[in-house]
């Protein structure tokens, strides 16, 4: 089936050949890197920059999302989102990215064997763009593509240095962080823990507890606007691309009733279009 909530530019012109239309919800989802602090060699802090330095966010944004299909993201916690505030990452900059991997003692750089990543939806097409500016600093990834469960399978056995990972939730920060930065939600094959803390991270626990249980709204989004701070210090999250929520719909037919929890959405292609469905591999 398609992938719902990523329009790339090739699906794009493809619903527009057909005559459908892209309704636009927001906030939708969001693209991004996580980095794994306790795997080395990025558990030097100077090598998760030298990473985020050697990735073109911007580019990566344009090439799967051009024009107004999606933003170059701002926060690991979505615009849109309760508690988002926008933050500055490292600017793509391949000349201080080596200069980092020297100091950390790489001055020839790494190399990344059997990093496995999904062969579905936007993963293969944003790996191998950033595997190509990876090469460029001198960090080689060896890529494997396996299917999709295989990925979730091997992200939650931590096989991967860093995991690119993409989705939407309920649009709040509580949820968002507390799923991807949560302590608790650290994968360990050894217990069965099959969380989605990639980074490994564990500042943030005092955080999102105290989130929890403020009633005061804006001390309450203060507590969120710490938690990104903090997030953007120990650069264990690199956000690449902000996409809108967006569905094919024949304009011709009906959209789905308001849902309350999770926004107004159009049917979806598949729904719309069901013998133009095709696969995407």
């Amino acid at each position: 089936m398609l992938y719902p909530e990523a329009v790339t530019a090739d699906f794009a012109d493809q619903v527009k050949k057909m005559g459908a239309v892209i309704d636009r919800r927001g906030p939708g989802g969001q693209e991004r890197f996580y980095i794994n602090m306790t795997k080395p060699p990025f558990d030097d802090i100077r090598v998760r920059k030298a990473f985020m330095h050697a990735i073109d966010r911007k580019a990566i944004k344009e090439t799967m999302y051009p024009g107004g299909l999606a933003r170059v993201a701002t926060s690991c916690l979505p615009p849109g989102y309760f508690g988002h505030i926008p933050m500055e990452f490292p600017e793509y900059n391949p000349e201080l990215a080596k200069k980092l991997l020297a100091e950390a003692g790489h001055p020839n750089g790494f190399t990344i064997k059997n990093y496995f990543i999904s062969r579905s939806f936007f993963y293969p097409k944003v790996l191998t763009l950033a595997q190509e500016q990876l090469r460029k600093v001198g960090i080689i990834v060896e890529l494997q593509l396996v299917d999709h469960a295989t990925f979730h399978e091997n992200i939650r056995k931590n096989l991967d240095p860093f995991v690119l990972y993409g989705g939407t939730r309920i649009t709040d920060a509580d949820p968002w962080l507390s799923l991807f930065f949560d302590s608790k939600e650290i994968p360990d094959p050894a217990t069965g823990n099959n969380g989605t803390n990639f980074a490994h991270y564990r500042a943030m626990d005092d955080l999102l507890t105290a989130g929890r249980v403020e009633r005061d709204v804006k001390k309450r989004a203060a507590i969120y606007h710490e938690a990104q701070k903090r997030l953007q210090k120990d650069l264990v999250c690199l956000p690449i691309s902000d996409v809108p929520g967006q569905w094919a719909r024949n304009p011709k037919r009906v959209s789905t009733p308001f849902d309350p929890e999770y926004g107004e959405f159009s049917l979806h292609y598949s729904y719309n279009y069901p013998e133009l469905l095709k696969v995407m591999k």
